[in-house]
C-alpha cells in the first residue's frame, strides 16, 4: 500500500501551506507541468524560498510553450533543493515533463516543502541562488562562443573545398588538352575548291550561244555531214591534298584546258593550309610551355616557403645555443667566485694562527 499511495505524504506535507492549487490524488499520480508550476510559485509566495531564481517572464505560465523551456524551469528548482539539502534527488526534469517516474516527482515535492519550511535551510537560499545564476550564465556564454566558432570553421572548410575543386578542374582541363594533342593525326586531308579564271567563265557564258548557232547550221546541212557540237568542260574541281607539315605533294588534275593561273591558285591554297597547321602547332606548343611555366612557378614558391622555414629553424637554434653559452659562463663565474672566497677564508685563518703562535712564542721568551 505504501508504494501504491506514494502521493499521500506530499498531500500531508503541503496541508495548510497554501489554498491554491489544491493537492489532489489524481494530479499527483501523474503531475503535469502546469500543476507543478503552480505548486512551486505558491511555495515561493508563502515561504520566500526561491525568490530571485526566475525572471518576470519565467514567472508567467504562458512563457513555457516548448519542452526545453519546461525542462530549464524544473532543473533550476531541483538544483536549488539539492544544494539546500546537500543531497541528490532522483527526480529528472526530462522524465517529469514526459510524465514518467511520478514517485520521484513526489519525493522532489516533499524535499521542496522541507527546505522551504525549515528556517535554517531557507536562510541559505539567496546564496545558493546567486551561485546557480552565475553558473548558468557561464554555461550560456560558453555555448554562445561555441556557436560563434562553428561558422568560422565551416567558412574555412568551405574555402578549402572550393580551392581544391578549382585545382581539380584545372588539372582535368590540362589532361584533356594533352589527350587532344595526342589524338590529333600527323596527316590531314584538306579539300580546296578552285574556281575557273574569268576568261573561262566568259567561255561558259558564250557556250549556249555557240550551240544555238551550230544547231542552225546543222539544219541547213544534210544529215550525212552533221557533227556533234563541241563540249565545254568545267574547270572548277576539288583537289585533295595530303601533306605533312609544310611539305606539299604533287597535284593530279583531270581534264583539259587548265591554265597556269589555276596551278598557281592551287599551290597558294595548299600553302595557306600548311601555314594554318603550323600556326596550330605553334599555339599548342605555347600552351604546353605555359603549363610547364606555371608548374615551375609553383615549385619555386614551395621551395621559397621551405627555405624560409629552414632559416627560421636555424635562427631559433642559434638563439638557443647563445642562451646556453651565457648560462654556462654565468655558472663558471659563480663557481670561481665561490672557490676564491673559500681559499681567501682559509688564508685568513692560517694568518691568524701564525700570528697567535708568534705572540705565544714572544710571551714565552719574555717569561
Amino acid at each position: 500500500m505504501a508504494e501504491e499511495n506514494f502521493w499521500e505524504p506530499t498531500i500531508k506535507a503541503f496541508e495548510g501551506l497554501f489554498q491554491k492549487p489544491k493537492m489532489r490524488d489524481k494530479l499527483l499520480q501523474k503531475p503535469p507541468f502546469q500543476y507543478l508550476f503552480d505548486i512551486v510559485m505558491a511555495t515561493t509566495d508563502a515561504t520566500g524560498f526561491g525568490e530571485g531564481l526566475y525572471t518576470d517572464e519565467e514567472k508567467n505560465s504562458q512563457f513555457y510553450q516548448n519542452r526545453d523551456q519546461k525542462i530549464t524551469f524544473l532543473k533550476k528548482i531541483i538544483d536549488l533543493t539539492q544544494y539546500a539539502i546537500k543531497q541528490e534527488l532522483p527526480a529528472k526534469p526530462n522524465k517529469i515533463v514526459a510524465g514518467l517516474e511520478p514517485e520521484n516527482t513526489n519525493i522532489f515535492l516533499i524535499e521542496l516543502h522541507r527546505s522551504a519550511t525549515t528556517p535554517e535551510i531557507n536562510k541559505n537560499g539567496p546564496k545558493i541562488i546567486k551561485k546557480l545564476l552565475a553558473k548558468y550564465s557561464q554555461k550560456e556564454g560558453s555555448a554562445q562562443e561555441k556557436t560563434q566558432e562553428k561558422p568560422a570553421e565551416n567558412n574555412r572548410k568551405n574555402r578549402l573545398k572550393k580551392y581544391r575543386k578549382s585545382l581539380n578542374k584545372k588539372e582535368k582541363k590540362q589532361e584533356e588538352k594533352k589527350q587532344e594533342e595526342k589524338k590529333q593525326p600527323l596527316q590531314k586531308k584538306s579539300t580546296v575548291e578552285i574556281e575557273a579564271p574569268p576568261i573561262q567563265q566568259q567561255q561558259k557564258k558564250e557556250a549556249p550561244q555557240i550551240q544555238q548557232q551550230q544547231t542552225k547550221v546543222a539544219q541547213q546541212r544534210p544529215t550525212s555531214s552533221m557533227r556533234a557540237p563541241p563540249k565545254v568542260q568545267d574547270n572548277s574541281k576539288v583537289v585533295e591534298n595530303t601533306h605533312k607539315g609544310n611539305t606539299n605533294k604533287n597535284i593530279n588534275l583531270s581534264g583539259k584546258g587548265h591554265s597556269k593561273f589555276t596551278q598557281e591558285a592551287l599551290n597558294d591554297g595548299l600553302n595557306q593550309t600548311g601555314k594554318n597547321q603550323n600556326m596550330n602547332q605553334n599555339a599548342n606548343q605555347q600552351e604546353g610551355e605555359d603549363v610547364q611555366g606555371n608548374q615551375i612557378k609553383m615549385q619555386l614558391r614551395k621551395g621559397k616557403k621551405k627555405m624560409k622555414i629552414l632559416l627560421l629553424i636555424i635562427i631559433m637554434l642559434i638563439i638557443v645555443i647563445i642562451i646556453l653559452l651565457i648560462i654556462i659562463v654565468v655558472v663558471i663565474i659563480k663557481m670561481t667566485f665561490k672557490l676564491y672566497y673559500k681559499w681567501f677564508r682559509k688564508f685568513q685563518k692560517t694568518q691568524i694562527l701564525w700570528v697567535n703562535h708568534l705572540n705565544l712564542f714572544q710571551m714565552i721568551q719574555k717569561v
